[in-house]
């Protein structure tokens, strides 16, 4: 509605100098005239005024005062020419109908409607106290009652179809209102949904850090084990406990970079790729993952090729051994009975680097959904479900994928492929 009363104001605020203009081009005011013209020309000025009423969202401001402009103009012209002069056009009158009807409601209509009688009124007195011509006079006399009957049929239409469409915007703003608060309600319990589950994840992350961990307690203690199980001079004794120190340092590393990647979670850090041997990296590992098995001879590092380097963040490719070891050495089973090996080739590009166990194994089921989050074989008070599920997402976002074989009761392969550093 607003867009269209704009540039209806804005026509009448461009017609009515536009056709004095061409009155007068040929022809002085006529004498009496000035007071309309004036009073013309500040109609126009009210009409743009109301554009700008209107650009800013006061549209009722805006009809309100054209009409009271609008009004008065008519009291001055019809004043002057008299009703005989008037009747022939009555759009500014029905205009003024309109707008009032539809914008300011029952009140301003038939006000507005009474304000058109005034100026009828006035035309009509102007027509007999000055004398016009008898005949155009008494036209006036008889189509005014007929006109003014049309305009009252006019404004009682405006009334009706006013109030209905006011009843149904009633109607339709109850309704929006109703659905709002339906929407609230829903936003509400979406809130408390969301809070819900942030706690449930909130619990399942902290399995997952407890899980991680552990293994990394699991490795401390058995570096600190060492100081039973070691014999012979005091230079030897302290020669193992200076490795195993050593070991209790690199393991209190992967615990800084778990922290820091919890901390890389909510900042969005990205990680820090490095190129490095494969080989001298497992060698460097290997003490602390030895540290996650009662005996060390079952963890054999097999073939690696000196060759076969990464590009990846060091800190990942080591969580991801840390992970896969961890879950073959339970694979084991509770006795520890078995071997886990790890083997690295390159070939063509890509490394491969492979995890062996001849543990229990996994079936079907179990290997479909062994990458989904939380999903664990394991007791409840030893496993999370998430080790593997990390160790999926780090190798795709390395650009690697994984390969699965496994027999139950005779063991797993994971193989990973990396693309060459």
């Amino acid at each position: 509605m607003a867009p269209a009363f704009q540039l209806l104001l804005f026509f009448y605020g461009l017609a009515l100098p536009l056709n004095w203009a061409w009155q007068l081009a040929d022809r002085p005011v006529p004498p009496g005239w000035m007071l309309v013209l004036a009073t013309d020309l500040l109609t126009a000025a009210t009409a743009l005024v109301g554009v700008v009423l209107v650009r800013r969202g006061y549209l009722r401001r805006a009809v309100r005062l054209f009409i009271c402009a609008l009004l008065g103009s008519s009291v001055m012209t019809w004043h002057t020419l008299g009703a005989h002069a008037l009747l022939i056009d009555q759009t500014p009158l029905l205009l003024l109908l309109v707008m009032a009807g539809l914008v300011l409601g029952r009140r301003a209509l038939w006000s507005t409607w009474f304000g058109i009688l005034l100026v009828v009124a006035v035309g009509m007195h102007t027509d007999y106290h000055l004398g016009h011509d008898s005949q155009w006079t008494a036209n006036a006399m008889r189509n005014g009652p007929s006109l003014v009957l049309a305009w009252l049929i006019i404004a009682f239409i405006l009334d009706r179809t006013a109030s209905a469409l006011r009843d149904s915007l009633l109607r339709e703003r109850r309704h929006s209102a109703a659905l709002r608060g339906e929407m609230d309600q829903r936003e509400m319990l979406q809130q408390h949904l969301l809070h819900a589950q942030k706690l449930e994840i909130a619990g399942r992350l902290s399995s997952g850090i407890a899980h991680d961990f552990n293994n990394l307690l699991a490795v401390i203690r058995g570096f600190c084990d060492e100081r039973n199980r070691v014999a012979g001079s005091p230079q030897q004794r302290e020669a193992a406990l200076v490795d195993a120190l050593e070991g209790i340092e690199t393991a209190a590393r992967r615990g800084d970079y778990i922290c820091r990647a919890l901390l890389r979670l909510s900042r969005h850090d990205s990680a820090h790729a490095e190129r490095f041997g494969v080989r001298a990296a497992l060698l460097e590992l290997q003490p602390m993952l030895g540290k996650l098995f009662i005996r060390r001879s079952q963890l054999k590092i097999g073939d690696v090729d000196g060759d076969a380097h990464l590009f990846m963040d060091r800190n990942q490719f080591d969580l991801i051994m840390l992970n896969l070891v961890a879950n073959a050495r339970d694979a084991l089973g509770p006795l520890s009975r078995g071997q886990v090996v790890i083997e690295v080739m390159q070939d063509k590009g890509s490394v491969q680097l492979t995890v062996t166990d001849d543990g229990h194994g996994m079936d079907a089921l179990t290997r479909q959904r062994m990458f989904e989050p939380f999903f664990s074989t394991k007791p409840r008070d030893q496993g999370t479900g998430l080790g593997l599920p990390v160790v999926s997402d780090v190798v795709h976002a390395n650009g690697g994928r994984i390969e699965v074989h496994s027999t139950c009761q005779v063991g797993t392969q994971i193989r990973l492929l990396f693309p060459a550093g």
